[in-house]
């Protein structure tokens, strides 16, 4: 009949005994290894040796298999448990049953305070003793084989590591830093392995230049292609959060030529061009990184990049204007990881756009019933709330359906569009623009000398300046007979404007094909220097009125 022993390094009998008490009853044998320190009487099933720590896990772990008397063996850490440990004996029969050497188990390594799994791995958890194993690495340990050992995987049970606080984090990082950085020094012959958990400890250490120059010292001596496609992603990496999106890309290419099958390259291509705000290229590259399923390898993989890469494509498609598929992405991030801050926080934005969008959509179908039934249009689209009342996408919808407004003689009209940020008289106080400021206190000027003067700008609600009326710019009706109309910056907002007057408002030196393009329709260009005027020659000067910037004498008191 086979038997089992569990194996367990530790500095301390104490740091051991939890893993002892959880776990003994499920194994033939456990034989604890005390690192550096005394150890205990052997009792009941659980035995116990010595070594004398050298800063070297694999020699420790190859000094305990000497020990290990059964027919097979399995390793565990102080800080990990075992799920459904009970199940272990039906692993030592499916091992007896296929003649296994080894049988890989998951690695529940890291998880993020979401719960989303950060580094999942495949490791050898169940193996045969009479296998010629040897443990190689002075850290991040793995046992290998001089032989052909014949390997299963199996999902039932599941090793778990224990979530470290970052101090815990940070005090194992420095001490494997220390043992590989002398290691690396040392050795009469680079070991590519050392070479490669060195690059990723100086890159946990935020030294990203010695971190790059390691791995790709490594990429040139390794001979295994998924460890060589890990090391460019995380090259990539790097490489974006140092501002070098070219070099990250190349990076991933790089990847992608060793294993174009796997996902993360595609989603760190998609990452960048987010950041650069190539909506489109991100979304083409994000597309064909989320149909690639996760990697079938023993390395570690990232499971929730995809969550990442899921918000990355939700907020594109919101940036390009394709609300539901950026909500169908949302949803599928929100499906995946409930608890996510990060997705809750850009859900909120997003759902408010989708049923924005909804409620607009249906909005402009009542309004086509409406119309075609006899109904009151203009009584349902000012039943709207101001959320979406104004908004651009109902443009049309009022401009086909609400009369259009003749604006009395003694009447301007300043459109201004949209903005970076909303302005106006009441948001002097917080600071804004020159050229917003000029038409603050322009309008009041004018309003003072008994214009009605109407300013169309990036705003929710509507302000009265004392007899100043600011709108929302998306609550202007194009087809409006105006008297005095402005467009203010950009001449294409004179496009089929009705008007008496139609001026175009320059605050900046804009392309002159731009204004050539509105010439015809515009009756004067307001530019603010000579010099200014001469930038678009070719245009009459009757075109043109010269209008200085002004200031508030009060100001100056």
């Amino acid at each position: 009949m086979s038997t089992t022993t569990l194996t367990i390094i530790s500095k301390t009998a104490e740091e051991a005994q939890r893993v002892i008490d959880l776990y003994r009853q499920y194994f033939d044998e456990v034989l604890v290894q005390i690192n550096g320190g005394k150890a205990p009487r052997d009792h009941d099933n659980v035995r116990y040796t010595e070594f004398k720590w050298c800063n070297d896990f694999s020699a420790a772990r190859n000094a305990l298999l000497e020990h290990v008397e059964t027919t097979y063996w399995s390793w565990i850490d102080t800080d990990d448990t075992i799920s459904e440990p009970e199940k272990f004996k039906d692993l030592v029969a499916m091992a007896d049953k296929m003649g296994l050497d080894a049988i890989y188990l998951p690695y529940d390594y890291q998880r993020n305070q979401y719960g989303e799994l950060e580094a999942y791995q495949w490791r050898e958890r169940l193996l045969r003793t009479e296998h010629p194993w040897k443990w190689v690495g002075v850290v991040h340990e793995t046992p290998i084989s001089s032989g052909a050992p014949a390997s299963a995987k199996n999902d039932e049970v599941v090793i778990q590591h224990k979530l470290k606080t970052q101090e815990e984090v940070d005090a194992s990082a420095s001490r494997n830093h220390t043992i590989l950085l002398k290691a690396y020094k040392e050795a009469k012959q680079k070991d590519p392995r050392i070479i490669f958990y060195l690059a990723g400890s100086f890159m946990h250490k935020g030294e990203d230049k010695e971190a790059e120059e390691k791995y790709l010292e490594y990429i040139k001596v390794s001979g295994w292609d998924e460890e060589k496609h890990r090391a460019w992603c995380n090259v990539a990496l790097m490489r974006l959060r140092n501002d070098n999106p070219s070099g990250a890309i190349s990076a991933c290419m790089a990847a992608l030529q060793l294993l174009p099958e796997w996902p993360e390259p595609y989603l760190t291509i998609a990452q960048t061009y987010y950041l650069m705000e190539d909506y489109g290229k991100c979304l083409s590259w994000l597309k064909i990184g989320l149909a690639k399923p996760e990697p079938d390898t023993i390395m570690i993989t990232a499971p929730n990049k995809r969550i990442i890469a899921m918000l990355t494509g939700a907020m594109s498609e919101l940036y390009l204007g394709h609300i539901n598929d950026a909500y169908d992405l949302y949803m599928m991030a929100a499906k995946t990881s409930p608890d996510n801050e990060e997705v809750k926080k850009y859900g909120q934005f997003i759902e408010q756009a989708y049923y924005e969008n909804k409620a607009i959509e249906s909005a402009i179908e009542l309004s086509e019933y409406e119309a075609q039934a006899g109904g009151d249009v203009q009584k349902l689209l000012a039943s709207l709330p101001s959320s979406i009342a104004n908004d651009i996408r109902l443009m049309p919808t009022r401009q086909k359906y609400l009369p259009k407004k003749v604006w009395p003689e003694k009447s301007i009209v300043f459109y201004c569009g949209q903005a970076m940020e909303p302005w106006g008289p009441d948001y002097l106080d917080g600071g804004m623009g020159g050229s917003e400021e000029a038409i603050v206190y322009l309008s009041r000027e004018l309003a003072k000398q008994g214009w009605e003067v109407t300013v169309y700008n990036d705003r929710d609600e509507a302000h009265d300046d004392n007899g100043v009326m600011y709108l929302p710019w998306s609550s202007m009706n194009p087809a409006d007979e105006f008297n005095v109309y402005v467009a203010w910056r950009a001449p294409e907002n004179a496009r089929g404007i009705t008007a008496k007057k139609i001026l175009v408002d320059l605050h900046d030196a804009i392309q002159p094909e731009r204004i050539y393009a509105t010439a015809d329709i515009v009756d004067k260009f307001m530019v603010k220097s000579k010099y200014h005027r001469a930038l678009y020659p070719g245009i009459p000067d009757k075109k043109f009125g010269i209008v200085s910037n002004g200031i508030v004498r009060g100001q100056f008191k």
